[in-house]
């Protein structure tokens, strides 16, 4: 079965929740010129059971500007109890 990382609030620690199922949602975007699009993933956590939504924003394209394949950022959690987080576009991701 397919998993994601994503944080935990009950393990307190970042797991590989089993996969249950996804949303993909895009569109382009005519203030900005370019496309967007995220992703709604919706699992468990393997040692605790918790449910665990996460949304992932989308970062390439496939078939846009020479693209073959869809990436998306890491999953950031929604539900239960979103994780306090500063995101910034100037701060690069890990």
């Amino acid at each position: 079965m397919p998993t994601f990382i994503i944080d935990c609030p009950r393990c307190k620690a970042k797991v590989g929740a089993e996969h249950g199922t996804y949303v993909d949602r895009s569109w382009y975007d005519d203030d900005m010129g370019e496309p967007f699009g995220e992703r709604i993933v919706i699992g468990k956590c393997p040692k605790c059971t918790l449910i665990l939504v996460g949304r992932a924003e989308q970062i390439t394209f496939a078939g846009y500007a020479g693209e073959d394949h869809d990436t998306f950022r890491d999953v950031v959690r929604v539900y239960p109890e979103p994780p306090k987080v500063f995101t910034s576009e100037r701060i690069p991701e890990p």
